[in-house]
């Protein structure tokens, strides 16, 4: 990364119209950029003083801000629809930016292998002679092979990218976003301060525990997941105009498994901790948007 990339953006989040257009005409900012997201762009992740997150960790060559319209738990479906993609058509149409960047699809993914394995969970306990619906085999017993629900979450990101396409201003921004890296399914929730009672988790470990899922066999079913929906994205979003996608896969150092806290790049069972943050920065991040936003 060029050495005179040290600065910190500053966020403007979810701002009004007015509001932003003040903060922008007083902030003489050189590079302007757009954020949506899930919590590894939101400031409350997973809580609002004691954890950063990927916008603050990233690090430019310039006086930018960042306009941060990301929200804890959002989902690709929830950024691609209303009532959240006529606001950010908004934002496209009335201020330039220097380049978009996205986080989404992991809640998606989240959702629909859990909302599976509840399925999986409900059929077991009922020793129903029905077999198990297709899908739901297909989801947790070769997560590779549900390409529908993979397709889906793509076709979502690739309706926010068309909202960019759509614009009066910004048809030409890059867009750069990332399809996460490998994580360790553990009983470790996020925390409002260190040591604190849970404030929202753990999301996945939960429902592969009650499966019967040994820590190997979660990691290995978390890492069927990551690498297909990177293999998606690839194939699916990858060569959209202007877009680019960053693999930041074997980034960050695995959690321990059935570690409760922090553990090595992560503070819980799906946020990284600080340095993890810094790592996928500092890799991939802030070198992209040197890069594309010159």
């Amino acid at each position: 990364m060029n050495a005179t990339a040290s600065r910190k953006m500053d966020r403007i989040e979810n701002p009004g119209l007015i509001e932003l257009i003040q903060k922008l005409g007083a902030g003489g900012y050189e590079r302007v950029f757009l954020a949506e997201g899930d919590s590894w762009f939101d400031i409350f992740t997973p809580a609002p003083l004691h954890q950063p997150n990927l916008l603050d960790a990233i690090r430019t060559p310039w006086n930018a801000a960042v306009v941060d319209i990301s929200h804890v738990g959002d989902t690709a479906k929830e950024m691609a629809t209303s009532p959240q993609a006529p606001h950010t058509l908004t934002l496209l149409n009335t201020f330039k930016f220097h380049a978009l960047l996205l986080s989404a699809g992991g809640n998606d993914l989240k959702n629909a292998f859990k909302e599976a394995y509840l399925k999986l969970l409900v059929h077991r306990e009922s020793k129903s002679s029905a077999a198990l619906p297709d899908d739901i085999a297909t989801m947790t017993s070769n997560p590779a092979a549900a390409t529908a629900t993979f397709d889906e979450v793509c076709g979502y990101i690739v309706s926010w990218i068309g909202l960019r396409d759509l614009s009066k201003l910004n048809r030409d921004t890059p867009v750069i976003l990332h399809g996460y890296d490998y994580l360790q399914p553990r009983p470790a929730g996020a925390r409002v301060w260190m040591g604190g009672p849970t404030a929202s988790g753990p999301w996945i470990h939960p429902v592969l525990d009650a499966a019967g899922k040994t820590d190997s066999e979660m990691r290995a079913i978390a890492r069927t997941v990551i690498d297909t929906f990177n293999e998606k994205l690839r194939t699916r979003v990858a060569h959209l105009s202007k877009v680019h996608l960053l693999d930041t896969r074997e980034t960050l150092v695995l959690a321990e498994p059935k570690n409760k806290g922090p553990s090595n790049d992560w503070m819980d069972e799906i946020h990284p901790a600080p340095e993890g943050f810094t790592k996928l920065a500092h890799k991939a991040w802030g070198p992209t948007i040197a890069s594309v936003a010159r």
